[in-house]
Order: C-alpha cells, then structure tokens, then sequence
C-alpha cells in the first residue's frame, strides 16, 4: 500500500509547526508591502563602519521563506561594513542580507535577522548568499564594494533588492489603485507592473493584447477613387503598429501617371491620398513614417513604390518606379494595385 507523503497543517484547532507556517506561504521570499521603493534603504556614513537599513515613510517589510522581518517607520537597524584589508583597489564586496537561520536564530529578536556575508579581500567577485532549504536561506538586499582606505559613505552599492507583490482586477475605466512595487494589475485586458521610473513608483504597462484588423476595418476611410482590399491590415500590440495597405484604382478614377524621375505628375502630383487611419493608429505629431511596397499595373506588371504616413493619419503615394500610369480598365473589370508597408510607433 503506496505511502501518503502529503501533510497538511494546521491541524484543526491545533498551532501551526514551522514546517507547516513555511508551507502555508508557499516559501514566499521577498520584500513586501513596498509602496515607494524606500523599504529598507541603506545609508552609508562618512565616518565609521555601521550601517543602517530602514525607511522614513514605511515599515520596512520582508518575507524569506513564509518568516518575516520588520523595521519600522521611521526607525533604522544597524549592521557593522568592516574597512578593507589589504584588498587594495578592488578593495572587498560585501553581500547584505536577511538571513532566515531556524537552528541559530531560535530568540529574539526572532528566525530572520539582517547580516553580512563578508567577501574575499583584493577580489571583485560577490560572495554567494546561502541556501538551504531546511537550514539557512539567504535573501541579498544590497552589495556593497568598499576599497581599501575609503569612508563607508565612498563604497559602491549595487540594489539587489526584490520586490514581491499581488495580482488585482482592476474594473474598466477604474483608476490604477496606489500599490506595492512588484505588483501586477489587469485593466481592460492591459497588464501593467507596479516598477520603479526613476526614483518614483509608477504603474508601467507591461502587456497589451494583440489587436488585428483587416479588410476594410484596418483602416477609418479611402480617398476619392482608390478601394480597399481584404488583405489590408492594421496590428496593434501596445503603442506599436504594423501596417499593410493594399489598395486598388477604382472605377471612373483618373488616370495617375509617374514621370521620368518616378515622382508623380499632372493633376494628382506630387502626392496622392490613398486612405486615412483611424485616430488610435496616428504616429506621434510631426512624424513621417515612410512605406516601402509596389505597384501591379493593369497588365500585371509588378514595379516599385514608395509612400508615407502622416501624423494626420493621411496615407499618400509618393513616386512609382518611372513611367508608369495607374488606372481603372472598364474592358478588364480592375485597376492598378498599391501595396505599401509599414511599422511605428504611437509612443
């Protein structure tokens, strides 16, 4: 008979074990509940070799393996970066960590403690955080290379600090709710991640939904004599935008010819508008995006074209290879096509 090798716990009733706490929180390991990226801040003083960790405008919260740590507002914990000895110019890098350490750490101040995991002296290597996961865990917070006779405060820090955070709904239209970093939230199928900009917290969008449109609804309308095709396509992935504009000279249009140098000329020159996008797929004010692609006459022969998109959203033909006429065949039932392509972005 096959062995259960599942536990659950709490029991009913019954104190949670330490197995039984680190299982309920799935090992979660991080820093948590930080709204604007000062939880555990380092300060480094010019004189002397003491440290502090802590932030002004919030608890200063963390989690290593389902235990956790907290410094409070406004209050700083202390941790001791020994001078370099004998390490020279590349003087010696440090590891700051949370140390989860059950056999050790049994009093107070309790299982998790701020430490340093010292490195090797004239090396530029970072110690390695220890992990084990029935003994000690690590969770590194910060590097810090300090060289032979510099102040602490002239040491060099690298951020190693993660962040771990929620999943929320957020309803259409709804505001962005203020959160921790590290944080995801689904609006109107956007996915954006609560992320450091700078030295501020903000919302970062992080997924669109691919969006594609063809046919007629790729684009808002045709200028006077041209007729969109069912291959047309407009891709939407975030401010990015990809498009394929295949139209035809329509019925009773004007013939449109390019000259000796490709430009067009008569009437319709030196542009023509083929169609206009729809408001969302304009590039940024005062962009030209050029589009490369080509023209099938009636005849079926294939040449080059060129055309642009601008800010307006106006799609125009440019030039043509030289010599080339663009027109409707009553006889034939069709007209010259354009195919033009192009990528931008609306950002």
């Amino acid at each position: 008979m096959a062995t259960d090798a599942a536990i659950s716990e709490p029991s009913f009733l019954e104190i949670f074990t330490d197995r039984g706490w680190r299982a309920a929180f799935a090992g979660q390991t991080g820093i948590v509940g930080d709204s604007d990226g000062s939880a555990f801040n380092l300060t480094l003083p010019a004189e002397g070799a003491t440290a502090e960790l802590g932030s002004a405008t919030q608890p200063s919260r963390l989690v290593v393996d389902g235990y956790g740590l907290e410094v409070a507002q406004g209050a700083t914990q202390s941790l001791d970066i020994p001078a370099s000895s004998g390490g020279g110019t590349n003087g010696r890098t440090d590891l700051i960590v949370a140390r989860l350490d059950l056999s050790t750490f049994t009093g107070s101040p309790g299982p998790v403690r701020l430490d340093r995991v010292p490195g090797t002296e004239g090396s530029l290597a970072r110690p390695a955080p220890t992990y084990d996961p029935d003994g000690v865990r690590d969770l590194p917070l910060f590097a810090v290379r300090r060289r032979q006779g510099e102040s602490l405060n002239q040491a060099i820090v690298s951020d190693l600090r993660p962040r771990v955070g929620l999943s929320i709904v957020v309803p259409s239209g709804a505001t962005l709710p203020d959160a921790p970093l590290g944080t995801r939230a689904t609006r109107d199928g956007v996915t954006y991640r609560r992320d450091m900009v700078g030295v501020s917290a903000q919302w970062v969008e992080e997924y669109r939904e691919r969006v594609v449109l063809t046919g007629l609804a790729a684009t808002a309308s045709a200028s006077s004599g041209w007729q969109r095709q069912s291959s047309c396509r407009m891709e939407r992935v975030g401010p990015e935008r990809d498009l394929t504009l295949v139209v035809t000279r329509g019925p009773g249009a004007s013939t449109i010819a390019s000259d000796a140098r490709g430009a067009i000329e008569g009437s319709a020159g030196p542009v023509v508008g083929l169609v206009t996008l729809h408001d969302e797929d304009k590039p940024p004010a005062g962009t030209l995006i050029p589009m490369i692609g080509r023209v099938l006459t009636i005849a079926g022969n294939p040449f080059t074209a060129t055309g642009v998109v601008s800010s307006t959203g106006n799609v125009s033909l440019i030039a043509t290879a030289p010599n080339i006429s663009l027109a409707w065949s009553a006889a034939q039932e069709k007209g010259a096509e354009i195919l033009l392509k192009a990528s931008w972005s609306r950002a």
